[in-house]
């Protein structure tokens, strides 16, 4: 009995390890205090591991963008129910749009139009945040009751707003194309899909067991209220901004 007690204590004593970043002792594979990965020394599979990390990253981020689209009720559900770890952060997720719509409007304005480029990042800020309140408020007026937390309904707007300003990739990359072909009927199609965005992940997120023309008519009230807004803001930061040349 006294040997086997001994050899568990000796196993422990074995786990115990040193964080060579911060000092800590700890156990497992990762320090408890800052995070860092144990690493006895530098091996190649240690190397390439950093890259698969990205893959990684990249795999989140189009699983929460296809499930948003796909399966917004089931994908909202388990986020906000804390299953966090499949999918990419909120805030990623919208900062990972707005730096690929800062390049491709930058080589738009360069290469297209002829300019020097534009600083984008404050501006791309300047249309997110408005549309990403305006989207909250009308979600959590039209359901006062259906989170507790105000948190809930901003992860909720930040994601919707975020698929709706990929639709706007399209557009940059057609307004390109429109220098080459003529694709009007695009454009068409294009307002199109931008108002239906909104009423679509609005109805499919708060999917209940209420009638289901309660629940059409709110995600469409909701659509035609987000238009509207939409309209507005955007007419009042086109007086300043890029896009009013952009959309000219």
């Amino acid at each position: 009995m006294t040997s086997i007690l001994m050899n568990m204590i000796d196993k422990e004593s074995k786990s115990i390890l040193t964080c060579k970043n911060c000092n800590r002792s700890f156990t497992g594979k990762y320090c408890y205090n800052c995070g860092q990965k144990y690493i006895e020394k530098i091996t190649f599979k240690s190397l390439f591991s950093k890259v698969f990390e990205i893959f990684e990253l990249e795999l989140g981020f189009i699983l929460t963008l296809l499930t948003v689209l796909c399966k917004p009720k089931i994908f909202f559900d388990e986020y906000l129910s804390g299953k966090t770890k499949p999918y990419t952060n909120p805030i990623l997720f919208m900062i990972t749009i707005m730096a690929f719509i800062a390049i491709l409007l930058h080589l738009h304005f360069k290469f297209v139009l002829g300019g020097d480029g534009f600083d984008s990042n404050l501006t791309l800020y300047a249309y997110f945040t408005p549309y990403i309140l305006l989207h909250f408020i009308l979600i959590k007026a039209f359901y006062p009751k259906r989170y507790k937390e105000l948190l809930n309904y901003f992860i909720i707007s930040i994601y919707s707003i975020s698929i709706l300003m990929i639709v706007f990739i399209q557009f940059i990359l057609a307004k390109y194309l429109d220098s080459l072909f003529d694709i009007s009927l695009f454009f068409k199609i294009h307002k199109i899909v931008i108002s239906l965005i909104i009423p679509y992940l609005t109805i499919f997120t708060f999917w209940n067991n209420d009638k289901k023309i309660i629940q059409f008519a709110k995600g469409i009230a909701i659509g035609l209220l987000f238009i509207i807004g939409f309209d507005k803001i955007t007419s009042i930061l086109d007086n300043s901004t890029f896009l009013s040349s952009f959309f000219n």
